[in-house]
């Protein structure tokens, strides 16, 4: 006999972790149709310039990013946002609707009503709006116990060592001579950005 979800045969998970992740997945598209979130977008909607050249209307429903103050589209679909980029070389950036209280994890049983709350039961104060490289950021914060500055640093480190060889051609152009492997040079990548705050 099973004692767990995940250990019933035929199931498509093959781990735990593949089963709480399927959870997360499945509580975050209720987010996505959430009343209270909906209304929110309602609320604090308004016309912002429309990123797509190619558009037929000079504005889209966007909202106003709550850091950086800046305007964004609400939603524009992927496939949208990879022509755009693709055709004129712009990447689109939207906003997303983030929890003032993170959702904290959910790896375990024991987690999943505080989770489920925590998403769920809100307010108007409890969300606000965030472009998503502010939302990023503000979600890797909250994951890793780090500063705002902290995490914009080494976010961006991220995005500079994703492609492989990207680092060394960064560092190099800042005057840096790369070190011999992957994790150094992102290390001596996050030092810089330090540095240069």
């Amino acid at each position: 006999m099973s004692k767990h979800p995940w250990q019933v045969e035929g199931v498509p998970w093959k781990t735990e972790a593949s089963y709480w992740s399927w959870v997360r997945g499945i509580l975050r598209k209720g987010w996505s149709r959430h009343p209270v979130k909906i209304q929110f977008i309602n609320k604090h909607r308004k016309q912002v310039p429309n990123p797509n050249p190619d558009g037929n209307k000079p504005t889209v429903w966007g909202m106003t990013c709550n850091n950086c103050k800046e305007d964004f589209p609400n939603n524009i679909p992927k496939a949208t946002k990879d022509r755009i980029l693709a055709k004129h070389g712009i990447k689109v950036v939207t906003i997303e609707i983030n929890h003032k209280n993170a959702a904290s994890s959910l790896r375990s049983k024991e987690d999943l009503g505080s989770f489920a709350s925590k998403l769920f039961y809100v307010t108007f104060d409890d969300l606000e709006a965030l472009c998503k490289p502010c939302h990023d950021i503000f979600s890797y914060m909250e994951k890793n116990y780090v500063t705002y500055e902290e995490a914009n640093i080494l976010k961006e480190a991220i995005e500079i060592c994703k492609i492989k060889g990207n680092d060394k051609v960064w560092l190099e152009a800042n005057g840096i001579i790369p070190d011999s492997n992957a994790a150094k040079r992102r290390k001596q990548v996050e030092d810089k950005l330090r540095s240069d705050v």
